[in-house]
């Protein structure tokens, strides 16, 4: 299947509670998969609770979105920003997205973010802001193609179970 007939096939929705058993494997194979979380396998609840208790609370806050990618009715991506909740920063948004190790390289994640953007802007969020592992250079250049802009590297920021180091990069998306 090309990176094109993939992205033909996903479905992106408000996440809502009934997801929360689905974004919790979500999680789990992204943090099996170690390329680009920062939660390691033990760190992942034993249960979905915690997570159907985020989505109820994003259901509450208006302003936040959460969204997530279906391809054939099974959840292969998220994506959500959450909006600081202090009058004068309320323009501001913290973007963090997670695409299935198996369903990456195949449009999920520039969907994902292209609706967040759209939608962020939409409610009035000016600047959308996220952290990426600078090790991570495929979800760098996807955040770049979209106009996120590196304004912060943290040298030594994650250090992996066997010892070693990696940095962290604070990128931004002027949304006006």
């Amino acid at each position: 299947m090309s990176p094109a007939e993939g992205a033909a096939t996903i479905a992106l929705r408000p996440a809502t509670p009934d997801d929360a058993e689905a974004l919790w494997r979500l999680q789990r194979a992204l943090a099996a998969d170690g390329r680009g979380m920062v939660v390691l396998p033990e760190e992942i609840p034993d249960s979905p609770d915690e997570q159907r208790a985020q989505l109820e609370g994003f259901a509450r806050r208006p302003g936040d979105l959460f969204l997530v990618a279906e391809r054939d009715g099974v959840v292969v991506g998220s994506v959500d920003v959450t909006r600081i909740p202090r009058l004068q920063l309320a323009h501001n948004g913290y973007l963090t997205m997670g695409v299935h190790p198996d369903a990456q390289g195949r449009g999920v994640g520039r969907r994902l973010l292209q609706a967040a953007v759209a939608q962020a802007s939409a409610a009035g969020v000016l600047n959308l802001e996220l952290n990426v592992l600078a090790a991570n250079a495929r979800a760098i250049a996807l955040y770049r193609s979209m106009g996120f802009v590196e304004v912060l590297r943290r040298e030594r920021f994650l250090r992996r179970p066997d010892g070693s180091w990696l940095d962290d990069l604070l990128m931004i998306l002027r949304c006006e």
